[in-house]
């Protein structure tokens, strides 16, 4: 056991261990008081029938009154019904316990299982609970001794309940055309359910002629609209409302958009992805825009302004391998031979729509070069636990991509033709080692043709240094909760309060993380498994000090960790502890004289202990002892109580003294022998 001066650190199971023994005791006194107290039932006899409330060493009564009664002569099967007999002989309740036995010819009763059994009487009554799974008429009779009793029950079959019809309800299921002129007119078939009359249909907000109608299938005439200068088309929600204006009324929108556009399209040329590609061709690219119109030509060339009719010089033409409304997909020509204007060169993209001769032109649209290339990289080194965001920057990248940055797969955030954003990820950390440093390269990978672009030595990690930067509140109380930050961490580990084998291991519960700082915030409780300091008490046992602690963080990724010495300062519980001593008493005097024996009272908790009382637990003469001189002691503080011990007659004798405190209560037992006393000299 360590010491400083007066003070030594106990543990806490010490006085645990008190307190069993007095709980102990406290339980067996109760459980003695509790077996002689209360009225004892009268017992079974030995052949109790199984199931049926016992029987009952009562005599059975001869011509007894029995009256029946039955709380539901209707049930239905698989319910329950209770029979009540009352018994009675010569116009009073048959004694408690008399035997009652029922039986029936249909269902079983709920105790037994079976379609007997015996119930016994109180106050003159008897129930048992009968059910049964089939209808029918049963007769339930009631014996007692030489006299019985009958009462019918008819169980009713389970009524048939009908299914409830689905509700029927309005939908559209599909639109054919979905496509119309802006100045309408179309016949448009709208396919769906429960379509009833009266109707209304609306494209977004215009009414349409309806021109028949079944409860599956409208036919209207597409509303005009008017699109405004610049648009080329407009998608608006075909609404058709059943049994308009009425109770019933329900309303049901077309699962897709239905679309205007003007008959001869004009293309706009939006985005185009990716945006670079080598000189060698074959890049498969994507044109977003509208007004697509196939059949399509699209070219690459030098020159041209942004304008429909814009005109290209070098021009070599694009394989075209889809068309849609907003998009085309395309591969590009090598820029060799025909293209060779193109080597190496931003150039100019036009689209043409030929059946109305419409087209658009975009320049720098795409850059040729010599196939991918990584042009830079920022930043070039990042935390070894991830989550470094890193921009690179070239020309020829196609998504999908696949990124490594220093050996690990990285997370590809974004990618265009030029530029791709990406998260790192962990390497493999052998130990704790602040400051390891591990290179690599970064390379890109485009997976549909396989090029590939990288930069040695690109990337470096860097293990952080793990530190545990504050526990607030640093002054506290067993069961409070603390927070905790913790730099340079991955944001997974544990904390331990104490040193050495006695240092506890605490649940924690992380609050926040910041993966680019790396910094994690935990909160956690002060365990009541401490071992505190403890201040010697004058009068005898001890009582828990204020302590400090250190706190140590564990990360689990890194295996590093970072100690806070003196982190925590603990206080202990503001709750009183009884201490006594001695804990028991024992006498010896000869008869007509006394003897007197002192039990001192001390407060080894940490809040102030208030005496209730101090007496006798039972009757104890020869035993007389006084109350205690203070009611109310502060830590370590300590009060006396006398035992005195007068016997009048030889013998043997025992009593107890009970003290009822608020730190908790206890027993004094005590023993005295007295002799007689010697016969006077002659």
């Amino acid at each position: 056991m360590a010491r400083f001066g007066n003070v030594s650190r106990r543990g806490m199971h010490m006085r645990t261990m008190n307190h069993r023994v007095v709980g102990i005791a406290l339980v067996a006194m109760m459980a003695l008081l509790g077996g002689c107290s209360g009225e004892s039932p009268t017992a079974p006899p030995p052949t109790a029938p199984p199931g049926g409330g016992g029987g009952s060493g009562t005599p059975p009564p001869t011509g007894a009154t029995i009256v029946l009664a039955v709380s539901n002569a209707t049930p239905v099967v698989r319910s329950t019904t209770t029979i009540t007999a009352t018994v009675s002989q010569s116009g009073a309740p048959v004694p408690n316990g008399t035997a009652d036995e029922f039986s029936t010819n249909l269902g079983t009763f709920l105790d037994t299982g079976t379609a007997t059994t015996i119930r016994t009487t109180t106050n003159g009554v008897a129930t048992a609970t009968l059910t049964s799974g089939a209808p029918g008429a049963a007769t339930v009779t009631v014996r007692v001794n030489n006299v019985t009793q009958t009462i019918g029950v008819q169980w009713l079959a389970e009524p048939v309940i009908p299914p409830v019809p689905p509700p029927i309800i309005t939908t559209i299921t599909s639109v054919t055309p979905n496509v119309a002129r802006p100045q309408g007119g179309e016949t448009i078939v709208i396919r769906g359910t429960n379509f009833q009359p009266p109707l209304r249909v609306f494209f977004g907000d215009r009414p349409a002629v309806i021109l028949s109608s079944t409860p599956t299938e409208i036919r209207v005439l597409a509303p005009q609209i008017n699109l405004g200068p610049t648009e080329q088309f407009r998608e608006v929600q075909i609404l058709v409302i059943s049994e308009s204006e009425t109770p019933a009324e329900q309303r049901a929108t077309a699962p897709t958009a239905f679309r205007y556009e003007v008959p001869i399209l004009t293309p706009v040329i939006r985005d185009v992805a990716p945006s670079s590609g080598p000189n060698e061709g074959n890049t498969r690219i994507t044109i977003f825009g509208e007004g697509f119109q196939a059949p399509v030509r699209a070219f690459f060339g030098t020159g041209g302004a942004l304008s429909p009719g814009g005109a290209l010089l070098n021009q070599v033409e694009l394989e075209i391998q889809q068309v849609t409304f907003d998009r085309i997909i395309a591969l590009t020509p090598p820029a060799l031979g025909f293209g060779s204007a193109l080597r190496d060169q931003q150039v100019t993209l036009r689209v043409l729509n030929q059946a109305s001769g419409t087209d658009f032109v975009l320049p720098g649209a795409f850059r040729y070069g010599p196939g991918m290339q990584i042009t830079a990289v920022g930043p070039t080194s990042g935390s070894a636990l991830g989550g470094t965001r890193v921009r690179i920057d070239g020309w020829g990248f196609d998504e999908p991509v696949a990124v490594v940055i220093g050996g690990v797969a990285a997370n590809v955030v974004s990618v265009s033709g030029t530029q791709i954003i990406a998260t790192t990820n962990r390497p493999f950390i052998p130990n704790c080692a602040p400051g390891t440093t591990i290179a690599g390269d970064i390379s890109v990978t485009n997976i549909e043709d396989g090029a590939t672009a990288l930069i040695a030595g690109g990337f470096t990690y860097i293990l952080p240094r793990l530190q545990l930067l504050s526990v607030t509140p640093s002054v506290v109380t067993v069961g409070q909760e603390v927070t905790a930050t913790v730099s340079g961490t991955s944001g997974n580990g544990r904390f331990r309060i104490g040193q050495g084998p006695d240092a506890v291991t605490v649940p924690s519960t992380r609050v926040s993380y910041d993966p680019v700082n790396l910094v994690a915030v935990y909160t956690f409780v002060v365990p009541a498994t401490l071992e505190l300091d403890e201040v010697d008490c004058p009068a005898g046992g001890s009582r828990p000090a204020t302590t400090f602690f250190s706190v140590n963080f564990e990360d689990f990724v890194t295996s590093c960790d970072d100690t806070l010495n003196r982190a925590l300062t603990i206080n202990p519980a503001s709750t009183p502890e009884l201490f006594l001593d001695p804990r028991s008493l024992s006498f010896s005097a000869v008869v007509g004289t006394s003897a007197q024996q002192t039990v001192t009272l001390v407060n080894t908790g940490g809040g102030t202990l208030t005496v209730m009382s101090v007496g006798p637990a039972s009757p104890m003469p020869p035993f007389s002892s006084s109350v205690a001189s203070s009611t109310s002691l502060a830590p370590c503080g300590e009060a006396v109580f006398n035992v005195t011990f007068t016997p009048a007659a030889p013998g043997s004798f025992q009593g107890s003294v009970a003290i009822t405190t608020n730190g908790g209560n206890a027993t004094v037992p005590l023993t005295g022998t007295a002799t007689a006393a010697p016969p006077p000299p002659p």
